[in-house]
């Protein structure tokens, strides 16, 4: 019925998860990248599969009011932003449907999911950016890769960037240029520099990280003393190796070549120390109003004794603990159980203790030997296992934060037969693109 490379008129009649226009021809769906709910368009056909295709946008013949020009002159190459072709009133609505649908479709929940929690100004919004490098005929280009390839966009500025990180990352593809630093080539496995890596607080406090593929940092006392005297801001630079021929961004060797070992920051009046390698939400602006959102929804009080599963370097548990009897924070990475321990000694916190091990096998031995009146869980993409779910079962008040609805309604479809599923807020944590945060308020069925 259809041909690859072929043209077909249609309509888009929604967008799926991906932020990819759902396109319909007589019963068939095309998912592709570009068109708006409600647009008329023609589509080039890619590939075809059984029962959907995918396409790519040739023509747009009846705009959607909501659409608008990007206002990043590399959106079209860059892999970072697929929402900016839509305002962000749409954006923050789509957001709310794609959860809303997926409770109900995966899930089989039928919940009240509030508007989307949304920024006053969504741009230069990460305190966490990783830049890549490559030289190419003796020139060097710094920025991040083109969509689904490893071609670095050489960019002067990005919008969601820093913008002192932005300005670092000119400054030091001069440095690079000027002094001759090598730029590692995947392809002949030789060079210095593969990445930069820029964490930043409120404050525009800096810590860099430069992650090589040689053992050595070329010319890093050149590096180091052109960079503090030119960004006085930066409190850390480190210096990471990782020869592997990996995706991985870091490797198991980091050295310090200037300031401290972490970047603090600071959230709902709670100090944070904040390692190269930690768990910290990239947008500290909607963290403050997802962790309010948590609070509102456990209603805490000092009678309590709550629990954070996946607890991380305890910003949740800690933020808490002022507020309940007992916080217990679980977490099976080591580093984080030490960063989170620190930074209970930092805020001279005596009712939070942290427990390193799996979540699922932990909650089991608390909840056989403690009264646990409340939950945080906070999981990884990938969700909860049954195991876990199976365990926090009579735990009376749960509040579930999720970077992954899918994962999410799948977990709630197991839960629902003993949680009311109260009501969900989405959390816009990372404009420009389709992921987003989701707050879920659950209370045992008596």
């Amino acid at each position: 019925m259809f041909i690859e490379n072929a043209t077909y008129k249609c309509d888009c009649i929604d967008l799926d998860s991906e932020g990819n226009g759902v396109c319909k021809i007589d019963d068939f769906i095309f998912f592709v990248k570009g068109p708006l709910k409600g647009e008329r368009v023609s589509i080039r056909v890619d590939k075809l599969n059984k029962n959907y295709g995918l396409a790519s946008l040739n023509q747009i013949y009846s705009k959607s009011p909501y659409r608008v020009k990007p206002i990043c002159e590399y959106y079209e190459k860059c892999g970072g932003c697929n929402l900016m072709h839509f305002n962000y009133y749409m954006h923050a609505n789509y957001k709310k449907h794609i959860v809303k649908d997926l409770l109900s479709r995966i899930g089989k929940v039928d919940v009240v999911v509030n508007d989307t929690i949304t920024m006053d100004d969504p741009s230069h919004y990460r305190n966490n950016v990783q830049v890549s490098f490559s030289e190419i005929n003796g020139v060097i280009y710094a920025g991040f890769y083109a969509k689904k390839t490893h071609n670095v966009i050489d960019m002067e500025t990005c919008i969601i960037a820093p913008q002192i990180a932005n300005r670092i990352v000119v400054f030091l593809k001069r440095l690079f240029q000027t002094n001759k630093i090598s730029i590692y080539n995947p392809k002949t496995k030789k060079g210095c520099i593969k990445h930069v890596i820029i964490r930043t607080n409120k404050n525009s406090d800096v810590m860099l990280c430069f992650v090589t593929n040689t053992t050595e940092l070329e010319k890093k006392d050149l590096l180091v003393s052109e960079l503090t005297k030119k960004f006085p801001k930066i409190v850390s630079i480190l210096h990471n190796v990782n020869s592997g021929d990996t995706p991985l961004h870091l490797g198991n060797k980091t050295n310090l070549l200037f300031g401290t070992n972490y970047l603090t920051s600071k959230v709902l009046g709670v100090t944070f120390e904040v390692g190269l390698s930690s768990f910290y939400q990239v947008n500290t602006t909607q963290m403050e109003k997802l962790y309010s959102k948590v609070f509102e929804y456990l209603n805490l009080n000092k009678d309590m004794t709550l629990i954070d599963a996946y607890c991380g370097i305890g910003t949740m548990g800690l933020i808490a603990s002022r507020h309940v009897k007992e916080v217990i924070g679980v977490e099976v990475v080591d580093e984080a159980i030490y960063n989170a321990n620190r930074n209970k000694e930092l805020n001279n916190i005596d009712n939070a203790s942290f427990i390193l091990g799996k979540a699922e096998e932990e909650i089991q031995k608390l909840v056989e030997t403690k009264k646990i009146d409340a939950l945080i869980v906070d999981p990884p993409r990938k969700g909860c296992e049954e195991a876990f779910l199976k365990a926090i079962i009579g735990i009376e008040k749960i509040v579930y934060v999720s970077c992954n609805p899918s994962t999410l309604a799948r977990d709630l479809k197991f839960l629902k037969e003993y949680y009311n599923i109260i009501e969900a807020t989405p959390v816009d944590m990372f404009p420009y693109s389709n992921h987003t945060e989701v707050v879920i308020k659950m209370e045992l069925k008596k």
